[in-house]
């Protein structure tokens, strides 16, 4: 089911589903950030509790949800005159959040580097667009939009579906 309501000009949309309020970790029923609709709240009143944690998350992952795209912020430029090109080799370090901020993949923690060559859909899309504005040496923030992520599909039980991300990256190498 699912029901519209208004709370302090944001609107929120109650239905039944898996995730928890990122509050107190209640899991029925749950209104989304109606800006980025990445994060879940069993009520206004914990949204309005949440909201300077999630207010500069949510206002990039708004943009990359509007736009059906990726948006990035950069953390640490790189040297500005590296950058890769279709078909090469990245070496890259990652963290994977949830508008939450909770992680489900970590390259840092498992203390592996990830590498993959750019551009030919061996990872998301929002990756193999978002690494080719990266210089070497850079780290960034990557906000992307479900359609830039794993979509309606979602990725097995890790990832539910039409889910924003976010990927902390840094690129190490090419090549």
């Amino acid at each position: 089911y699912q029901r519209r309501v208004r709370a302090r000009n944001s609107v929120f949309f109650f239905m039944q589903t898996h995730e928890a309020c990122a509050v107190c970790f209640k899991s029925t029923p749950l209104s989304v950030c109606g800006s980025c609709h990445g994060i879940f709240y069993c009520s206004p009143e914990h949204q309005k509790q949440d909201w300077s944690k999630h207010k500069p998350i949510c206002n990039f992952l708004t943009k990359a949800v509007q736009q059906k795209t990726f948006v990035k912020e950069t953390i640490k430029p790189g040297d500005k005159k590296t950058f890769p090109k279709k078909g090469d080799t990245v070496t890259v370090h990652y963290v994977g959040t949830f508008a939450t901020g909770s992680k489900f993949d970590s390259s840092r923690d498992k203390g592996k580097t990830f590498s993959f060559k750019v551009g030919s859909r061996q990872v998301i899309k929002g990756w193999d667009e978002g690494l080719l504005a990266f210089s070497v040496g850079e780290r960034a923030t990557l906000y992307i939009a479900p359609e830039y992520g794993y979509g309606h599909a979602g990725a097995g039980g890790a990832i539910p579906p039409d889910t924003p991300l976010i990927f902390d990256v840094e690129l190490l190498k090419i090549g």
